[in-house]
């Protein structure tokens, strides 16, 4: 639990942040208002039109968080003697083994590559806007 807690202290704080940013700026919309004056439901207000539309900037976010909780990775995993990635490549660094080193790094970049891509590919699912721009 404590490794865990140690990764996602930073990240939670700035994605918790963002999400009330982005929420509030979501129901100072005219439509927002308008959804209340049609008499939707509050909670259906909040989760469908408010929340729905809030998320793109976060889930942006939270792709760019994950490389921060990569290379915290290695820190982590070696200071509580955890096996992974991140101590495989603290140890071949200690060790001056290069292709290890190499390895990592590049097991690392194809990682964070691969969650941006698929970050970038929910975009559309999220925001309409996004969606027609692309017609």
């Amino acid at each position: 639990m404590l490794p865990v807690a140690v990764l996602a202290a930073r990240p939670m704080a700035v994605l918790t942040r963002l999400t009330r940013a982005s929420f509030v700026d979501v129901l100072r919309q005219e439509y927002m208002r308008f959804a209340r004056a049609k008499g939707v439901p509050f909670g259906q207000r909040m989760f469908k039109h408010g929340l729905r539309n809030a998320m793109p900037p976060v889930v942006t976010a939270m792709g760019n968080s994950f490389g921060i909780l990569l290379t915290g990775s290695f820190i982590t995993e070696t200071a509580f003697a955890m096996p992974g990635l991140g101590k495989a490549a603290i140890d071949a660094i200690k060790k001056r083994d290069t292709p290890v080193v190499m390895a990592t790094a590049l097991t690392a970049a194809v990682l964070y590559i691969l969650v941006n891509l698929i970050v970038d590919l929910m975009q559309p699912a999220l925001d309409p806007r996004v969606r027609e721009s692309q017609v």
